[in-house]
């Protein structure tokens, strides 16, 4: 089923369901605006905080999926998925346009931190641009970066303004260096690691992660209650 629930500080509400197809990411900008994609390459929206949904099929290919969606204000959308398929949603052309990203593995995440620079990650590689407001964006991959040979990078994601962050192995990339330097996250492990930052002081925070590698099923879920500034993180 694809499901969507809203947590409002108090409880969770479901904002959207639907008993056909898989959604894989959700993104929004503020109390109205809301997108997914999932299996089927559908990408659904709201403009009224979730009371009604509109549905658009990319490709009409029902194997492919669209499996992130990014956006800085709202206006400016990328979604990305099978065969290396790019797709731009921009306001001087209110239409999904599919833009070459010269790969054609399945693109699972995609980042933007600014309206020029565009980041992803396909699984074997992370790819970015620096002029993704341009007709026909050029793209330049990391394919095998140094120490990270051979992993499998799934999440790309800033962390804060000089990092970003790889999830699928355990490094992190400085992308002021566009790619020409990596380095661990210290200290090495074998799972996922995530860091977080700007979080508020006395909030709670819900985190839930799954992973399915060779074939051994585990995951974890919870929440954290962030101290007052300057003091010890928090236990989790």
């Amino acid at each position: 089923n694809s499901t969507i629930y809203y947590f409002d500080g108090t409880s969770w509400q479901q904002k959207y369901s639907s008993g056909s197809g898989t959604l894989f990411s959700v993104t929004t900008v503020d109390n109205k605006k809301i997108w997914a994609v999932g299996s089927g390459s559908r990408v659904i929206s709201s403009t009224d905080s979730g009371s009604t949904w509109s549905t658009q099929i990319l490709t009409g290919i029902p194997s492919d999926i669209i499996a992130d969606i990014t956006t800085l204000d709202g206006q400016s959308l990328w979604a990305a998925g099978s065969s290396g398929r790019l797709w731009r949603n921009i306001p001087s052309n209110p239409a999904w346009v599919q833009i070459p990203s010269s790969t054609m593995q399945t693109i699972y995440s995609i980042t933007q931190l600014s309206s020029d620079e565009l980041w992803f990650a396909n699984g074997a590689s992370v790819g970015y641009t620096t002029n993704a407001t341009s007709a026909s964006p050029t793209f330049i991959y990391n394919s095998q970066p140094g120490s990270i040979m051979g992993q499998s990078i799934s999440v790309v994601k800033p962390i804060r303004a000089s990092k970003i962050l790889l999830i699928g192995d355990t490094y992190q990339l400085d992308y002021q260096q566009l790619g020409a330097s990596w380095s661990p996250i210290s200290p090495p492990v074998t799972n996922h690691v995530l860091q977080l930052s700007s979080l508020a002081a006395n909030q709670q925070y819900f985190f839930s992660a799954e992973s399915d590698g060779g074939g051994i099923a585990s995951g974890a879920f919870g929440s954290f209650t962030t101290p007052a500034l300057d003091t010890i993180p928090p236990a989790i």
